[in-house]
């Protein structure tokens, strides 16, 4: 839980229907592309498992824009020149939860605000710091509440073949991205990795190297099978005795 303060912001009221519309709109793309097709560059459209299927909605920049599952959706607001302004979680239509991003000199999140949202008001949370290295690639994501004490805290580790690895505090969890058999899930979209950071999956990582596993105390082993265009169709994650299998539905993009 995050030590919530005595800041207390207005915010206009989001309805379901006015989420709904955000939501909903056309997504560029021409259907899933039948097996016999040409290879082609390609992003998830549905990722579905036993119980659920999450839907994912992006910009006309295959910047993924929102993502809805179970009855809840989280999604990204941008401003004219298609830089993210805030983040939104909403539950069955109603705005829950909100980050408001700060952007550095090349537009690209450097600090993140978070609230929970009561009664059409904005009540602060905590504060999130993301640093970079010089490919712009996240190094770390620290949390911090008022009193700047560390909340929370993910580092990212880079090898020079595109995998890497992060580790989480204070769950002391380490997640390895170094599935490369093919192409990662999300290697054509921008912007998926902050649906990671907020915490919805973390195939949302997945844009140099699929998710290959979990250390700690209950380890994952992952395996995939690819399409014709090599992007992963069935992803298949072991956890003791529990099996998990999930597929994916992609469309087509062009060249911008």
């Amino acid at each position: 839980m995050f030590m919530a303060v005595g800041l207390i912001l207005p915010i206009i009221s989001c309805s379901k229907k006015t989420e709904s519309a955000e939501i909903n709109r056309e997504i560029p793309g021409k259907g899933n592309p039948e097996p016999d097709d040409q290879i082609r560059s390609l992003i998830p459209l549905l990722i579905t498992e036993k119980n659920y299927t999450m839907k994912l909605y992006y910009t006309t920049a295959r910047q993924l824009r929102a993502v809805s599952y179970a009855g809840d959706s989280t999604a990204i607001s941008y401003n004219s020149k298609l830089l993210a302004k805030e983040i939104s979680h909403f539950r069955n239509g109603v705005l829950t939860e909100q980050a408001l991003f700060v952007l550095n000199a090349t537009g690209t999140p450097q600090t993140m605000e978070h609230y929970t949202v009561q009664k059409n008001a904005r009540i602060f949370k905590a504060n999130s710091r993301l640093d970079y290295d010089s490919q712009q690639r996240l190094t770390e994501a620290t949390q911090l509440d008022a009193a700047k004490k560390v909340l929370s805290r993910m580092t990212f580790r880079y090898a020079e073949n595109g995998s890497f690895q992060i580790s989480k505090y204070p769950e002391n969890t380490v997640l390895y991205f170094n599935d490369q058999e093919g192409n990662p899930l999300f290697k054509e979209v921008k912007n998926a990795w902050i649906f990671g950071l907020e915490g919805l999956h973390p195939f949302f990582f997945s844009n140099s190297a699929n998710w290959g596993g979990k250390e700690n105390k209950d380890p994952y082993d992952i395996t995939y099978s690819y399409n014709r265009s090599l992007f992963p169709q069935t992803i298949q994650w072991k956890s003791g005795t529990q099996t998990t299998n999930m597929k994916v539905t992609f469309t087509e993009i062009y060249p911008e």
